[in-house]
């Protein structure tokens, strides 16, 4: 009887241990936007920016960066490493709404067979950006029979190469590039030292107002009044087509906004609406 009440004691521990981590948000790095090119780039490993879904491993489940868990296929992370990995889940370029569908959906899909996660990073490693690079090609060889891929790390000589090599991507229907400082250690937070660059620059914010159309659009939606995540509140008028204009995205829906650099009030430049983000389930 004792021994029996020791095990739902054990039950209970490992389920309140479980619960507590649900949606808890995992501790990542987040790239800035690169504005300026470094004066020294041989500094700073490049890398493809993916245009997947970013998932994070903490040793024993697939988080999104809400913390919420991704139902992956069965065996899908068999032999995956019990440490903290970051990467991206990704099909393939321009594949960004399909890859995010089958992630999202609360059935797994046979579309899981061709995603693969690319790690890019090792958050609790400890050391520089250069000796985690090392120990990430060294376990993706480790891995080879895994899901799990290495992102291509690389180095360019001068600002040419790097705007040669972002062109590449780009007319490969790519995203952009990553420049990651070599001596950087792995921060949980926005930093300067991990840079993207982007034909344009991508940011979230949430819906708090439907505005309405004049003229052409009367009757439709005009603009979206949205609020960022620093707490900025400004209207996005473009990038919708006339069925988003008829039914825009819902007050209180995330969306994804395009923009081209900053105001003097550091307010979006030209922002634009691209699409909502799909509620996770």
């Amino acid at each position: 009887m004792k021994k029996q009440i020791n095990l739902w004691v054990i039950a209970l521990l490992l389920l309140i241990t479980t619960l507590s981590h649900a949606n808890q948000l995992p501790a990542l790095q987040h790239a800035s936007a690169l504005t300026t090119p470094p004066q020294d780039i041989s500094r700073y490993y490049v890398s493809e920016k993916l245009d997947g879904v970013r998932g994070y491993w903490n040793g024993y489940s697939l988080q999104t960066r809400q913390g919420h868990q991704i139902q992956t296929p069965k065996n899908y992370t068999q032999g995956w490493p019990p440490i903290a990995l970051d990467g991206e889940l990704w099909l393939g370029r321009n594949q960004f709404d399909f890859t995010s569908g089958c992630i999202r959906s609360s059935a797994i899909k046979p579309c899981w067979q061709n995603i693969r996660f690319y790690l890019f990073d090792l958050p609790e490693h400890g050391g520089e950006f250069s000796e985690r690079v090392n120990a990430m090609r060294q376990l993706c060889r480790q891995l080879q029979h895994t899901t799990i891929r290495c992102v291509k790390q690389f180095k360019v000589a001068n600002q040419q190469a790097l705007i040669s090599a972002f062109n590449q991507v780009i007319e490969q229907q790519g995203e952009g590039l990553m420049l990651h400082l070599e001596s950087a250690k792995y921060q949980a937070k926005r930093v300067d030292h991990l840079l993207k660059l982007k034909p344009f620059d991508t940011e979230t914010a949430m819906v708090v107002e439907h505005l309405p159309g004049n003229g052409k659009f009367q009757g439709m939606l005009g603009a979206l009044k949205v609020q960022d995540a620093s707490g900025k509140i400004f209207k996005i008028g473009s990038g919708f087509s006339n069925d988003e204009r008829r039914s825009p995205p819902p007050i209180g829906s995330q969306i994804i906004y395009k923009y081209f650099g900053k105001t003097s009030r550091d307010m979006p430049r030209f922002a634009s609406f691209i699409k909502v983000i799909e509620s996770e389930k």
